[in-house]
C-alpha cells in the first residue's frame, strides 16, 4: 500500500484511463484476451521503464547531495584543525613575549642582560608568525590578529635592541614594554575567541580582504 502511496501521479491517472477503458471493452474470447494481456503488457513495461528512470535518477541526485555534504564537512573539519594549530602557534609567541617582558622590567637596572638573553628568541617567534599562511587560507578572520602580533612582537625586538633612548628613564622604558604586552595579549584573545566559535565554514571574510 505505501508503495502505490509512492507512484507519481501521471502512473495512477494512467492505471485509472486503463480500468475505464478495460470495463468499457470488456474481452468477450481469447483473442481478445491476448490482445489485452500483449498491451497491457507492453505499456507495463514503459511504465516500468519510466519509473525506474526517474527512480535512478532520483537517487543519483542523493548519492550526490550527501557525497558533496560529507567533502564540505571534511573540508571544514580540516579549516578548523588549521585554525587550531595557528592558535598554537600564536600562543607559543604570546608566552615568549609576556615571559621576556615580564623579566626585563623586572631585572630593573640589569634590564639589558635580560634583553639579550631574550633577542634569539623572540626572533624566532617572528619567524614562526612569518610562516602561518593567513594569506593561504581564504573565508577565515584570522590574518588581523596574527599580522598585528607580528607586528607587536617586531616592535618587543626593536626594544629589546636598542634599550634605553637617550635620556629616557626605566620607567617609561619599561611602560613601552607593556604597552607592547598588553597588544600581544589582546591579539591572543582574540583569535582564541574566534578559535571558540569558529565553525569551518567559508562564509566569513578575513580582515586582510577588507
Amino acid at each position: 500500500m505505501d508503495e502505490l502511496k509512492k507512484l507519481p501521479c501521471w502512473a495512477k491517472v494512467a492505471a485509472a484511463i486503463m480500468l475505464v477503458v478495460f470495463a468499457f471493452n470488456y474481452p468477450a474470447n481469447s483473442s481478445e484476451w491476448a490482445a489485452w494481456v500483449q498491451a497491457l503488457g507492453t505499456i507495463a513495461a514503459v511504465c516500468a521503464a519510466i519509473f525506474l528512470s526517474r527512480s535512478q535518477g532520483r537517487l543519483s541526485r542523493e548519492i550526490q547531495e550527501s557525497e558533496w555534504l560529507r567533502s564540505r564537512e571534511e573540508l571544514a573539519t580540516q579549516r578548523k584543525e588549521t585554525i587550531r594549530a595557528i592558535a598554537r602557534v600564536v600562543d607559543i609567541c604570546a608566552k615568549a613575549v609576556g615571559k621576556s617582558c615580564d623579566d626585563v622590567i623586572s631585572a630593573k637596572s640589569e634590564y639589558d642582560v635580560a634583553a639579550v638573553k631574550w633577542r634569539e628568541p623572540i626572533d624566532i617567534c617572528l619567524i614562526m608568525l612569518d610562516r602561518v599562511a593567513v594569506h593561504e587560507f581564504p573565508g577565515i578572520l584570522v590574518a588581523k590578529h596574527v599580522l598585528n602580533m607580528r607586528l607587536a612582537v617586531a616592535k618587543l625586538k626593536t626594544e629589546l635592541t636598542s634599550g634605553l633612548e637617550q635620556e629616557e628613564s626605566l620607567e617609561t622604558y619599561q611602560k613601552r614594554l607593556k604597552v607592547v604586552q598588553a597588544s600581544v595579549s589582546r591579539q591572543k584573545q582574540g583569535l582564541d575567541e574566534f578559535v571558540d566559535s569558529y565553525d569551518g565554514s567559508l562564509g566569513i571574510i578575513r580582515a586582510a580582504d577588507l
